[in-house]
């Protein structure tokens, strides 16, 4: 029993001088955001379409070179329940994305600096899989691809994933597509 308390005791006193190291220390805030990440990463990509159909993707990541520095690795999200539910049809959605790199001076993505060209930037992919009628959300009968839909797809991500996960309240803001060529 001794043993059980001295090590949860130990555990704790780690993790709260973990915490406060990252507190006093802008650039170790790194740590546990990429644990953090690589656990939910591990879990959301064991559900995915490109593990599941065993499908490699291939998408920069990490320092690239001075100009190009992302997050160190890609991270995987699932939406197939809450697209499903937007669309009213039964589609997987895998979204497969990554971000500015970690600052080390502020402690945070380069996502959020606004001075940095990655203020504000992602890139990834969609994988999608429809359940139903496959390829109908993304083609119509003669096998053109619908704008309309690629559009919903991005819209949902940017609205629902994206600027509701930063607290955005989602009513005040419009997406629109335009100057793509599909």
């Amino acid at each position: 029993m001794r043993t059980l308390f001295f090590s949860v005791t130990k555990f704790i006193s780690l993790t709260l001088l973990l915490l406060i190291v990252c507190l006093v220390f802008p650039f170790t805030r790194i740590i546990p955001s990429m644990g953090i990440m690589m656990m939910n990463n591990i879990n959301q990509s064991k559900n995915s379409i490109p593990y599941i159909d065993k499908i490699e993707v291939h998408m920069p990541a990490g320092r690239i070179d001075e100009t190009q520095q992302w997050y160190p690795f890609l991270l995987t999200y699932n939406a197939s329940a809450s697209f499903s539910k937007v669309t009213g049809r039964d589609i997987d959605l895998t979204i497969v994305y990554n971000f500015g790199a970690y600052d080390y001076k502020t402690g945070r993505s380069k996502i959020y600096s606004i001075g940095s060209p990655y203020n504000g930037a992602f890139y990834g992919a969609y994988f999608i899989k429809e359940k139903d009628i496959p390829f109908s959300f993304l083609f119509d009968a003669s096998g053109v691809l619908k704008e309309d839909s690629i559009a919903k797809i991005a819209e949902f991500d940017y609205m629902n994933l994206v600027l509701m996960g930063l607290g955005a309240e989602t009513s005040k803001i419009g997406f629109e597509l335009g100057g793509c060529n599909l």
